[in-house]
């Protein structure tokens, strides 16, 4: 691996490492999974500090071009799984349609009283209790996303008292309780993990995540599904199509 940085360039260093790792991965001189040189022997060769070499290590991991496991080392990331803003889909359907194999183990399942923020997404009475959905999601074996989903107990409790499939809510409402789908109100956020999330998808407390929120609404536009979900940034970014500006009056 033949790389060098110049002391004279109003670049500072971090960066310039930054970018001849960044040139070599989009060459293919390493590719998705393979392991960098440690930080000493980067630091060695480069002939800067190692704590020059690990700023430009913790940088890539923050934009996800690399992922650092303790203990074992760098890795160059996997491409990114784009997400379709603009369709109401799955994480299940998601990971099929790029030839993923989609993962789920359920966390939990249970009767709870509905917390004031989901009364207010779903429109439930004060009294009302849920069905309250927890799963950590798996592509190809590896954690993707952890997922928190709550329904009205009243329509749905056969979810608690049936033996049914949990690995895709919406698959689910359309096969076993008839549900339609028609839209879904969602906002995302970027922010730092909690130690939970952290432990659930084997990230840094310095990667963020991708913080979800959607309200998905049957037919006749009652809301009936509450989801949040926290995606790995190392993994997933989402898309969308934006229209035209209008015409001025």
């Amino acid at each position: 691996m033949m790389i060098c940085v110049s002391r004279s360039s109003y670049v500072p260093l971090y960066r310039q490492i930054m970018e001849l790792l960044k040139n070599q991965i989009s060459a293919g001189e390493f590719k998705g999974g393979d392991c960098l040189p440690s930080e000493e022997e980067l630091a060695k060769r480069l002939s800067v500090s190692r704590m020059t070499v690990r700023q430009a290590l913790l940088r890539l991991e923050h934009e996800g071009w690399v992922r650092r496991e303790q203990g074992r080392g760098t890795f160059v990331g996997n491409p990114k799984i784009s997400r379709n803003l603009a369709r109401l889909t799955s994480f299940r359907e998601d990971m099929i349609a790029r030839g993923i194999e989609p993962g789920c183990k359920v966390l939990g399942v249970e009767c709870v009283q509905a917390p004031p923020t989901v009364r207010e997404r779903l429109k439930l009475e004060r009294t009302a209790q849920c069905i309250k959905l927890s799963r950590l999601r798996f592509g190809d074996g590896i954690p993707m996303a952890l997922q928190t989903n709550y329904l009205p107990f009243d329509r749905f409790r056969d979810i608690l008292t049936h033996n049914l499939p949990l690995d895709s809510v919406y698959a689910l409402l359309e096969t076993y309780f008839g549900v339609k789908l028609y839209r879904g109100d969602q906002t995302i956020e970027a922010r730092l993990p909690t130690p939970e999330e952290r432990r659930y998808l084997g990230i840094s407390k310095d990667m963020p995540v991708l913080s979800m929120e959607r309200v998905t609404y049957q037919s006749d536009d009652t809301p009936i599904d509450l989801a949040w979900a926290t995606y790995r940034s190392d993994r997933f970014k989402w898309q969308t199509t934006v229209l035209g500006r209008p015409s001025s009056p």
